[in-house]
């Protein structure tokens, strides 16, 4: 029996929607960017294909597609990425998840202040 309804609406998990955009580009290092890139782009580049595959060597499996994604924002259009460009965005991604992060712990705070 639905409880006025809402049981159609599905599950309310705000937390299940705010983990998958939580990123965690910030628990690594610019040296395992670079060791992970290095292992897909022998060459010194990589195909924009290829930047999904880095971050699997990164995590050593699959990685979060928020993680994937935020950082192929940054990413030139181009069908080479260059370390340097490669390591940019990953650095402006890291910046945007801080970002994010600050923004939505003021959210949840502000949501259980009494506002006294």
């Amino acid at each position: 029996m639905a409880f006025f309804g809402l049981t159609r609406l599905g599950p309310q998990n705000s937390f299940h929607e705010a983990l998958r955009a939580r990123s965690k580009l910030n628990i690594f290092e610019a040296a395992e960017f670079e060791t992970a890139f290095a292992q897909v782009g022998r060459d010194g580049d990589v195909r924009l294909a290829q930047v999904p595959e880095v971050f699997e060597i990164l995590y050593r499996g699959p990685a979060p597609p928020a993680d994937v994604e935020r950082c192929e924002k940054h990413l030139p259009k181009t069908s080479l990425v260059s370390r340097d460009e490669f390591l940019k965005a990953v650095k402006n991604a890291q910046l945007e998840e801080e970002e994010w992060a600050a923004k939505e712990g003021e959210r949840v705070s502000g949501e259980f202040s009494s506002g006294v």
